[in-house]
């Protein structure tokens, strides 16, 4: 619920911050500083939707709970990441040469 104001918080933010600078555009002045209501508006929108959005949501699985066993180390393992020497550089060399006359060495 928390995250959700704060998200609120962050929309009007913009919206106050886009109807400030048009403002200040047909005021023809230069200066563009933003008012320190919407910059407190941005960092309590921000801190309620990440705290928040990370808090309430889900707990954290553990791990372990997981069923697949596979590792990480083992998917540069794979057979086919290991041929340079049959890739698709080698059938696009081809087609770069016929269509576009270039020439790779």
């Amino acid at each position: 619920m928390l995250s959700k104001i704060g998200l609120v918080l962050l929309l009007h933010a913009g919206y106050s911050l886009s109807g400030y600078r048009h403002f200040k555009l047909l005021k023809n002045d230069q200066d563009f500083s933003i008012p320190l209501d919407i910059l407190l508006q941005i960092a309590v929108g921000a801190v309620l939707c990440l705290f928040f959005g990370i808090i309430s949501d889900q707990p954290f699985k553990k791990l372990r709970e997981f069923k697949n066993n596979v590792l990480y180390d083992s998917f540069n393992n794979n057979a086919n990441f290991k041929d340079v020497y049959h890739n698709r550089g080698k059938l696009l060399k081809k087609y770069f040469i016929d269509t576009k006359g270039l020439n790779f060495k």
